[in-house]
């Protein structure tokens, strides 16, 4: 991972992040300050930028799960009806009923769990994320809709499984936070969820950079989760620290990790930190500075 050499007033070093991490970072000189930045008239979202849909199941399942649906409702319906004709030929009513009994009531709990599976299927299927040109519309357990004004930010975590020393497939985790309201969880069984993530931040990050760069060159603190920053200062678990006594910080992982210059490294999982892309960035702001 390679490092970017810094000045005053910090006295540290910022490292680049890794080239197998794809995340979208914010240019601070790009950003429009929020105050001229052209607001849409009424409740519209404008026009729609694109839809991110559940991932759908492939074909081969299409037709797995119906056979395998039928297979497990049939199968011991037909055995309770061969039992059922048995027992009242040889046996009488009684015995008929007591024998097939336990095979009818397993065929119809395999109804109704294939029933309740397809129900399910069918609501994940109506479920999308659409991608405004003012805002996002957000229809998963109820349909909500917001203005990009109206978040304040996104958690963004990617983690590298392995296996026996290969990579699988990298799993995201990602979360929406509201201005008001409980934060919004976004399901991994989404289509083209790291596309979907870079294009909420493209549109968001515009619209929160500039109050946090107004407030971090006012030497104010700004707030991102468990950590924040102000000009002299770097806050973590209630901690105070110095910027002089600050090496590096940088990605690492799935980490935050800030090297201290005479105590033990610090480290943050960046799933904690919303905006982190935002954080690192006035850091080297600040730095630069």
């Amino acid at each position: 991972m390679g490092e970017l050499p810094v000045g005053a007033p910090f006295g540290m070093r910022v490292a680049s992040l890794s080239s197998d991490y794809p995340v979208f970072v914010p240019r601070l000189n790009d950003a429009v300050p929020a105050s001229k930045t052209r607001q849409p008239t009424g409740k519209s979202l404008g026009r729609v930028i694109a839809t991110y849909r559940y991932r759908r199941t492939t074909r081969l399942w299409r037709w797995v799960y119906p056979g395998l649906a039928v297979v497990a409702v049939v199968a011991p319906f037909l055995h309770a009806i061969q039992r059922y004709n048995y027992g009242y030929t040889n046996h009488g009513e009684s015995a008929a009923v007591a024998w097939s009994r336990p095979w009818f009531i397993l065929a119809g709990f395999a109804l109704l769990t294939a029933l309740l599976s397809l129900a399910v299927r069918l609501r994940l299927a109506q479920r999308f994320i659409a991608i405004h040109q003012h805002g996002i519309t957000l229809a998963l357990s109820h349909k909500q809709a917001y203005r990009w004004e109206q978040l304040s930010g996104l958690v963004t975590e990617i983690r590298q499984p392995r296996l026996f020393g290969l990579s699988l497939q990298p799993k995201y985790r990602a979360v929406l936070i509201p201005n008001l309201g409980a934060p919004i969880r976004l399901s991994t069984a989404l289509e083209n969820l790291p596309d979907l993530l870079t294009r909420i931040k493209a549109n968001l990050y515009p619209h929160i950079l500039p109050d946090l760069k107004e407030q971090f060159i006012a030497g104010k603190w700004v707030y991102f989760g468990p950590i924040a920053i102000q000009r002299n200062y770097l806050r973590l678990r209630q901690r105070q620290i110095p910027w002089n006594q600050i090496n590096q910080i940088r990605i690492d992982q799935g980490y935050l990790v800030i090297e201290l210059h005479d105590l033990p490294r610090q480290r943050l999982a960046i799933g904690k930190i919303p905006n982190w892309e935002i954080l690192l960035e006035l850091i080297k702001m600040g730095a630069s500075a």
